[in-house]
């Protein structure tokens, strides 16, 4: 459903968004909200909440309704309203289980006061932060990805300074297959039998200790590194050879 869609649940009224359905739950992942340079996405400031419009929402049209899942795609930063929230550990489509803030809505509560943007750059840092730590939800499809970045660029008025075939090398990377994180998705991108559903995207942090043993144990998370050697060991996994673990060799 595209974001256009969305808005059959929601009325403008006075240049505010207002919920027309009979419930909403919006899901942050908590980890979002953790204060530090690299994973901090969203926070809470008084009765507000500000983060990136990508995350997941749920509709629900009655009492009895168990409600139906929906994916906000707007790369863009939001000041939402806040009601209420709690905190809960959710399985959402093709995610982890993990936990999320989920903020709860009524009928006619106004969920954002002001449907001007402002341009600013923290919208595309959100991002790319919210892609390395492979949080990007799993509904995303693979090749939209590179768009949400000019996307947020256009809209925020940025640039990167940076050629795209750089973002989308960093996105091929950090996009693997589900079933063998070793493996990248691209090599299987577009061919019959694979769809969304089998690609992940993993923690930049990790891609170290999924390539080979020597760049996992040059790496930091030292623990995760030694585990993650053994097993490539004891599986006889075939490991790249980087340029400056030949030097090193030889």
């Amino acid at each position: 459903m595209n974001n256009k869609a969305l808005f059959s649940f929601f009325l403008e009224k006075d240049n505010q968004i207002v919920l027309d359905a009979y419930k909403m739950e919006i899901y942050i992942p908590s980890e979002y909200f953790e204060s530090s340079d690299d994973k901090e996405i969203a926070y809470i400031y008084g009765a507000k909440m500000q983060t990136l419009g990508i995350f997941y929402f749920k509709i629900f049209t009655n009492e009895k309704s168990t409600g139906k899942l929906h994916l906000l795609n707007m790369p863009v930063d939001l000041d939402i309203n806040v009601y209420d929230f709690t905190e809960k550990s959710l399985k959402l489509e093709g995610d982890d289980e993990e936990k999320y803030h989920v903020f709860t809505y009524s009928k006619d509560d106004i969920i954002l006061d002001n449907l001007n943007i402002i341009a600013s750059a923290s919208s595309v840092v959100k991002l790319i932060k919210m892609v390395n730590l492979g949080k990007l939800p799993s509904s995303v499809a693979y090749e939209e990805i590179p768009g949400l970045y000019h996307n947020a660029m256009a809209i925020s008025r940025s640039n990167l300074n940076a050629q795209s075939v750089l973002l989308e090398i960093t996105i091929a990377e950090l996009c693997r297959l589900k079933k063998n994180p070793l493996t990248t998705f691209r090599m299987f991108a577009g061919k019959n039998n694979y769809t969304k559903d089998d690609f992940k995207i993993v923690n930049i942090r990790d891609i170290p200790k999924l390539s080979s043993t020597f760049t996992a144990l040059i790496f930091e998370r030292v623990h995760d590194a030694i585990v993650a050697s053994v097993n490539m060991n004891r599986e006889n996994v075939k490991e790249k050879v980087s340029p400056l673990e030949k030097n090193i060799k030889y």
